[in-house]
């Protein structure tokens, strides 16, 4: 979050198998990845792999 907002985040995916994300707060920066391993991290997000980094207390 900035200034109190959500962050939106942005996924595009190109014809030569790249996958770029980036957060609408900070434009200038971009992760890049492949297509295998952009649908490896997705299955894993829907697996609940992560969800022990939101857990509260």
């Amino acid at each position: 979050m900035t200034d109190g907002r959500r962050t939106g985040i942005e996924v595009t995916f190109g014809g030569d198998d790249t996958v770029r994300i980036r957060a609408t707060a900070a434009p200038g920066t971009t992760v890049t990845t492949d297509r295998r391993k952009w649908d490896t991290f997705v299955l894993g997000v829907r697996a609940g792999e992560f969800d022990h980094f939101f857990a509260r207390p």
